[in-house]
């Protein structure tokens, strides 16, 4: 079975890896671009309004702090998503 791509505004093209988990509106997954950088890729659930990924990438792509993951991309191909860094030292839940 062939890995799902999904193709960024940039025109960065990400590879599906893993499914890491759920988000608080969608799934989350590992995904490597083109030049094998891995970052975090949250798609939606269904019967939410994709405005709600486009707004948090505009809320992203203005914070730029160490405690907060950056904003990578985002695009609509296959499915609306957002690509942001990946965080490997665990979940706000278990930090929490």
């Amino acid at each position: 079975m062939a890995a799902r791509r999904y193709e960024g505004q940039s025109g960065r093209t990400y590879e599906s890896l893993e499914h890491i988990g759920p988000g608080g509106f969608g799934a989350v997954e590992r995904v490597r671009d083109d030049n094998g950088n891995e970052y975090a890729l949250k798609t939606l659930h269904l019967g939410f309004d994709p405005g709600v990924l486009a707004a948090e990438a505009e809320n992203l792509s203005r914070v730029q702090h160490e405690n907060v993951v950056g904003y990578v991309d985002h695009g609509t191909d296959p499915e609306p998503f957002l690509v942001m860094e990946l965080a490997t030292s665990g979940t706000l839940k278990d930090y929490m």
